[in-house]
């Protein structure tokens, strides 16, 4: 897949933004698959280091999400949990968040632990842009 125009004008932008506005987070891609061989789960991770912007739910985000494109079923958001925004950029070569992942709001997992329910991806044209997560607190 080659860059449309809008993916090499639009891309960097939201980095951009996101890296201005945004405060250090930590996404943590958590994969787990059964071994047929040795009749155990195997357990691997990978940290992707960013800025996001971290928002919580408004009545105008609450009416936007349930009427957000691309959703297969909305899910509940319940008091606590948090919109972070994140650029595409830092997950090229990775697969894309997805529930049960872990998010770090901080520099290093020493920070506040939360876990995703929900990621929406919004793209420029072929590439990702933005991922839109909703996290919520782990208790």
């Amino acid at each position: 897949m080659s860059p449309t125009a809008l993916d090499k004008e639009l891309r960097p932008e939201v980095e951009a933004l996101l890296e201005e506005f945004g405060r250090p987070v930590i996404v943590r891609l958590v994969e787990e698959s059964f071994d047929p061989q040795t009749d155990m789960m195997t357990h691997s991770e990978t940290d992707i280091a960013t800025k996001g912007v971290v928002e919580g739910y408004s009545s105008k985000l609450l009416s936007f999400r349930s009427s957000f494109a691309g959703a297969e079923r909305p899910a509940v958001i319940q008091a606590g949990d948090l919109q972070l925004l994140v650029p595409g950029i830092p997950f090229d070569g990775n697969r894309k968040p997805k529930p049960n992942d872990l998010v770090f709001l901080g520099e290093d997992d020493s920070a506040e632990q939360m876990t995703v329910i929900t990621s929406q991806l919004v793209s420029t044209g072929e590439q990702d842009a933005l991922y839109v997560i909703q996290v919520r607190g782990n208790e």
